[in-house]
């Protein structure tokens, strides 16, 4: 008799509603499990950091660099293929692989270096893969290279010229003289004589007195 009530008990608890929390665990857990019967069918795509928009560029090749949203496996790696056919439309099979790098394995950053044709517009699609699973691929931002050097056809002058011939001056300094601005001076015909007294040749830049005045005046030579 104990025992058949023991069971009885039993039947009525099992038959009992479920409280809603416990409900709600007992989904996500539901979920969680046919997460694991059902794999991931493919990679999340990766995000393009650099170039953020078209560019115009001259040299010979660009770093796309750009973030995963998940942290790397092992042998994960991003794939830049060009646009072959340039129909900005990224085609299997068609469109060749341009360059590819490793991503390290815990890591989220990349970073992958394309060579770009001379002259010419740079269409690229990358595509993530660990070696089992692939995103879809992502339109990178257009880039151009540009390395033909402009032709100058005309200079133009945009605002007027700081100085002109006509307000340039020079000036010598006060002590000296010009010989050219000098009066001529006649010499005395005869024999050659010395310099009269009141003359004298202390150098450049000295002076002597004016014996009627006593003021200082600058001493000139006899001859010019």
């Amino acid at each position: 008799m104990i025992g058949w009530m023991k069971r009885s008990d039993r039947h009525l608890v099992r038959g009992k509603r479920l409280p809603a929390a416990r409900k709600t665990a007992a989904r996500l857990a539901l979920e969680g499990l046919e997460d694991r019967i059902t794999p991931a069918t493919s990679l999340a795509p990766p995000a393009i950091l650099d170039p953020t928009a078209a560019v115009r560029v001259d040299q010979n090749s660009y770093t796309i660099r750009g973030t995963l949203q998940t942290a790397a496996k092992n042998g994960t790696t991003i794939s830049a293929y060009r646009d072959s056919n340039q129909n900005g439309v990224y085609n299997p099979g068609v469109d060749v692989l341009a360059a590819s790098a490793a991503v390290a394995m815990k890591k989220t950053s990349f970073a992958v270096s394309v060579p770009l044709a001379q002259d010419a517009n740079n269409q690229f699609f990358l595509i993530l893969s660990d070696g089992k699973l692939k995103s879809a691929a992502v339109k990178a931002p257009l880039i151009t290279e540009d390395s033909t050097a402009p032709t100058v056809t005309g200079i133009t002058r945009l605002s007027n010229p700081l100085t002109s011939a006509t307000s340039v001056s020079f000036r010598s300094p006060s002590a000296s003289r010009s010989l050219a601005s000098m009066p001529p001076t006649s010499m005395p015909s005869g024999p050659a004589r010395s310099p009269p007294a009141a003359f004298r040749f202390p150098g450049p830049g000295l002076s002597t007195r004016s014996p009627s005045t006593g003021s200082a005046a600058p001493e000139r030579s006899a001859w010019p």
